[in-house]
């Protein structure tokens, strides 16, 4: 009774889903959907962060949920991360250990008028009386120092100043890596002219409590 009959199932399945059965519609208003995720160190659990605050909640508190690998279901809500300011965003969330995970934090703006582009650390285990992870900045990304010049501007102070700053990576306890997305065609991160895409490791100034198989030395890549 609920079947069809058609020589090309994957085109009629989109008329379905579009002209007979009721799309689908997102429930948590003003979510957009998810930015960061993360995976534990056992790597049976999913993190993901919302890059939108949902209606209803604390003004530029995002939510983070954890997902069961096993079961394929959710598992309630770890808690909120609250920006430093609403109108800022998350570029991305990474595992340290068990409770410890990094998180982008940065403002829409690029090149000279860049004022935000931090990362976080945050501790699953320790949430406040609301529900808010409490933050430790890790690196300052338009003011990090030991750079011996290494965009060629004339300082030592190197400057990471894009837009979208879209990804973090645990190298080691003492090394992160961090990518920008240039937007492509946009610019004004380095020059007038469209961005590249930069990778670039930095040195921290504190170690990170790694967990076991986090970072690249626990990667198999022979």
């Amino acid at each position: 009774m609920d079947g069809f009959f058609t020589d090309f199932p994957g085109t009629g399945e989109d008329a379905r889903s579009t002209f007979i059965t009721p799309p689908a519609v997102a429930n948590l208003g003003g979510s957009r959907g998810f930015e960061g995720m993360a995976i534990n160190p056992a790597q049976d659990t999913l993190y993901p962060l919302l890059e939108g605050t949902v209606v209803g909640d604390p003004a530029g508190a995002l939510r983070i949920y954890k997902f069961d690998l096993a079961t394929q279901q959710y598992d309630g809500l770890v808690g909120y991360y609250q920006l430093e300011n609403p109108a800022h965003a998350i570029g991305d969330l990474a595992v340290v250990n068990e409770n410890e995970y990094l998180v982008i934090e940065r403002d829409g703006r690029s090149g000279a008028s860049a004022q935000f582009k931090k990362i976080f650390k945050v501790d699953f285990s320790k949430l406040d009386a609301n529900a808010t992870l409490p933050k430790a900045e890790v690196v300052d990304l338009p003011e990090h120092q030991r750079s011996n010049d290494l965009n060629q501007d004339g300082s030592n102070t190197f400057t990471f100043p894009f837009v979208t700053i879209e990804d973090v990576l645990v190298i080691d306890e003492d090394t992160i890596l961090v990518a920008n997305d240039n937007n492509f065609p946009g610019g004004g991160g380095r020059s007038s002219a469209s961005d590249n895409n930069e990778i670039i490791l930095l040195e921290l100034d504190t170690p990170l409590n790694l967990a076991p198989g986090v970072g690249a030395a626990a990667l198999d890549i022979n």
